[in-house]
This record gives structure tokens, sequence and C-alpha cells, in this order.
């Protein structure tokens, strides 16, 4: 992507710090499964999921800590989602929730700048920043849907006789697995 391949450039100098945040109020009638925990409802399933796998890939770094903070709604579900991470080099602060909007962007803080990730879940858009906040560069795909890109790899793979996306390969997903499923059994 074009972000990760700012920060593999030095464009924003060492990564020290990666915020995001992504929530809406949902309509419980409407989204009942997100309200629902036989139906695998909560913010972080759904909303969490995008900051939790993208921070990590963006600086091809492991997370080696975290602390949560969970808000349950009445029905059990997770409703809000603080957490805590430390990567190799640099910590992340990411926010979900389905009962609070929030804007739904992250933010990847270098030493000599930032890159800015409109409406992270879509992957369309990316913004760079010098440290006089002057936007030196951005990327807009067009595209509104984020999932054509997740598509898109799958068929390369399948075409290319691949069990596995170098791009997001199965320990990524393990990874987040582990954490969710962490942050999910605190009370």
């Amino acid at each position: 992507t074009t972000a990760k391949q700012w920060i593999r450039e030095g464009r924003i100098g060492k990564v020290k710090l990666m915020q995001a945040t992504i929530g809406w109020k949902a309509d419980p009638v409407y989204n009942k499964r997100l309200f629902d925990p036989a139906l695998g409802g909560g913010s972080l399933y759904d909303l969490g999921i995008y900051p939790l796998e993208v921070l990590p890939y963006l600086v091809d770094e492991k997370i080696l800590d975290m602390d949560a903070f969970v808000a349950r709604h009445s029905t059990g579900v997770d409703d809000l989602v603080s957490m805590n991470l430390q990567l190799e080099s640099c910590i992340a602060n990411l926010q979900c929730s389905f009962t609070t909007k929030m804007p739904e962007d992250a933010y990847i803080y270098g030493e000599d700048g930032y890159i800015r990730l409109p409406k992270m879940h879509f992957g369309s858009r990316a913004e760079l920043y010098n440290s006089a906040d002057e936007c030196i560069d951005s990327f807009d795909s067009g595209e509104e849907n984020g999932f054509v890109y997740e598509v898109a790899e799958v068929v390369r793979c399948i075409e290319n006789g691949l069990l596995e996306s170098p791009i997001c390969p199965h320990q990524m997903t393990i990874d987040a697995a582990r954490i969710t499923s962490e942050v999910l059994h605190l009370r």
C-alpha cells in the first residue's frame, strides 16, 4: 500500500505512535446481530479488527504486549473497546464502538511527520504530512469498497497457486485472533 511504502521510504522518519478510532451508532433493530453474543456481536469483531490488523501490517511488526478496557452493552457484547498495544519499536492506541460515533481514521506518527488514513477501513486514501502539518503527498484510489482489495489478493493467490498471501500471512490473522480473544475475555 501507499502508506506502507511511505513508511519504508522513511518519509515520516522513525514511527513512534499509531492511533486509530472507528465507531458509529448502530441501530439495534436494523443491526440486531451486533448486539447479540450468540451471533458474534460486538464492536471488536466488526470494527476493531480493522486497526488491529492494519496498524501492525503497516510497520511490519508484531504486537508484543496489550492492555485493554472493555465497556459492555446490556446484552453482554463489547460496545466500546480501548486498546494500547506495544509493538517492536512503537506503540499503538485504538478505540472502537458501535454505540458511539467516532472518526474512522488512523494516524501513523513518525519523528519527521505523519500519515493520515481517512476512513481507514476502506483502504482507499492516504495523506502524508510533514512536521509543519503540511500535506506533501496524497493517494486516493477512488474505491469506496475496501473488500475489493481483499478479493483481488485472493484471486491473485489462487491464480498463482498460493495457499497463503504474502501480504496477509496466516500468522497475522492468528495474532489478531489471539489479541481479540484476550480482549473479549476481559471483564
